[in-house]
């Protein structure tokens, strides 16, 4: 057995390890002033979201806001925001 093979066999031991439902995800990069209606219409339906502005490196402002959410609610989030017109859940029916 060389070290080469040893070390492959390492490599593919055990399984990828989960995320932590917890921690912060990445959901979208929007706007700056979309940012807090976006956040807002997240939150109304349901999904814990938070967001950072993000500077522009170019021109030196801020520009856009980085939209996170739970790792947990990632999906329900990214079927929220591709969704033709979102609906805030806030309105009884």
């Amino acid at each position: 057995m060389g070290v080469r093979a040893w070390f492959y066999r390492q490599l593919e031991r055990g399984s990828a390890p989960q995320p932590d439902p917890d921690s912060l995800a990445f959901l979208a990069m929007v706007p700056i002033f979309e940012a807090g209606l976006l956040v807002e219409s997240l939150r109304a339906n349901g999904i814990d979201a938070s967001y950072s502005e993000a500077t522009n490196p170019v021109s030196r402002s801020l520009t856009n806001g980085k939209v996170y959410v739970r790792q947990a609610q990632l999906a329900e989030a990214r079927a929220f925001i591709d969704s033709p017109d979102p609906v805030v859940d806030d309105e009884p029916t």
